[in-house]
């Protein structure tokens, strides 16, 4: 059974933990696009890839105590744009208090717990679907979100939002428009660093430098929701 020990692992381990202070060096939690948590494992997306990071659940690190989603409690993952878990790991966790206003979070796919697939089975599905579609674009790299608004959505988020519960936080465009780096903390957030021009590509329209938060953490209680 996946734990809190083995999405703090895939999230990026002690860098999520350390202080203030830490010298982060090239890592961030802002290059993370997309978190998928199953039974047997987490799987991690990365802003600027296809191919995402697998880390199998370790079974020395059994706890029940603590949610894996409580992972993300850490740090401000402010370009992060999906949650996939299964039901039982949002009992007794409030996901707004984790996202401070401007930040991607996007969506929430609350999958039953019965329902939910293997790990490698839901990470190889979404690659292969980037890949084959990056292919088809000519080549580069599927930034679609896992939204069922976008305007080419992705055959595996229609998929899993069928198998339970969707709930969309932002629109489409919002997401796109919307990202939280921290360039004083993180080296690799720097303006015009290889993160911050990737994601202000993606933009919809153009982002203005005095440009305050587009959207709050009250979306939460308010989302809408796709059964």
């Amino acid at each position: 059974m996946v734990s809190f020990d083995d999405v703090l692992k895939a999230l990026g381990g002690h860098w999520v933990t350390d202080g203030e202070g830490t010298d982060y060096g090239s890592w961030t939690p802002n290059t993370v696009k997309s978190l998928i948590i199953s039974h047997d494992g987490v799987y991690v997306e990365k802003h600027g890839a296809n191919k995402g990071a697998l880390t199998p659940a370790n079974p020395k690190n059994a706890d029940s105590r603590r949610s894996p989603l409580r992972a993300l409690s850490y740090k401000q993952f402010g370009a992060l744009e999906v949650i996939i878990a299964p039901e039982s790991m949002f009992e007794g966790v409030d996901l707004s208090r984790f996202f401070t206003e401007g930040t991607r979070i996007g969506a929430i796919y609350r999958i039953p717990d019965e329902s939910m697939m293997g790990i490698e089975l839901l990470a190889g599905a979404l690659r292969r679907e980037r890949e084959a579609y990056a292919e088809a674009q000519g080549g580069g790299v599927d930034a679609r979100p896992l939204l069922l608004d976008a305007p080419v959505p992705l055959q595996f988020a229609v998929d899993l939002s069928q198998m339970g519960q969707y709930v969309q936080v932002k629109p489409y465009d919002m997401v796109m428009n919307s990202f939280q780096l921290s360039p004083q903390t993180y080296s690799a957030d720097m303006i015009g660093g290889t993160l911050e021009t990737f994601l202000s590509g993606l933009c919809t329209r153009p982002r203005m430098p005095e440009e305050g938060p587009v959207e709050t953490v009250d979306a939460f209680p308010r989302a809408r929701r796709r059964k």
